[in-house]
């Protein structure tokens, strides 16, 4: 019973979907499952909206069934709307969150270049002036060589005249 329930629904909501197409199909069809439903129900009930004028079975179909399940219909729709607000939410601070690690990471990339071209340039610039150092200090003992050797030179100058002198005397 239940299977041919399911077979006729799914062709009623075939049928239905061509005919109408959009945004009634969803309460003709929630009217229909609730129709399916009702057969389910007591034969009390299925009576009460059978046996009445046909006036009045178009009042008592829209006071017991199309009334309550378009609440229903509202409702649900409205927390499924919900529902989709709070993902949409979340996704959008997962995103945000995402961008902001990626941007953070951006920067520590950038901070870290920044202070190893500062390294660099430093080193660069001690070796710069270590070379510049070294090389003023080679220059002041190479002078400072010069220097003594001339002085070395007029020393040994001198002892060759004294040396002289003294043998000129001697002889």
């Amino acid at each position: 019973m239940l299977a041919i329930a399911w077979e006729i629904e799914k062709e009623t909501h075939r049928v239905l979907q061509k005919k109408y197409k959009g945004t009634e199909i969803k309460r003709i069809y929630g009217i229909k499952k609730r129709r399916l439903r009702l057969m389910r129900e007591p034969a009390r009930m299925r009576r009460s909206i059978k046996n009445a004028a046909p006036s009045q079975r178009e009042s008592r179909l829209n006071n017991e069934i199309i009334r309550p399940q378009i609440r229903c219909a509202n409702k649900s729709e409205a927390q499924r709307e919900a529902r989709l607000d709070d993902q949409r939410q979340k996704s959008q601070q997962q995103c945000a969150n995402g961008s902001e690690a990626q941007r953070e990471a951006r920067l520590d990339d950038l901070r870290e270049t920044a202070q190893q071209r500062c390294a660099n340039e430093f080193e660069v610039q001690i070796e710069a002036c270590l070379s510049d150092v070294s090389l003023r200090s080679q220059q002041r003992l190479a002078s400072e060589s010069e220097f003594e050797g001339e002085e070395h030179l007029l020393a040994r100058h001198q002892r060759d005249h004294e040396r002289r002198d003294s043998e000129s005397e001697e002889q």
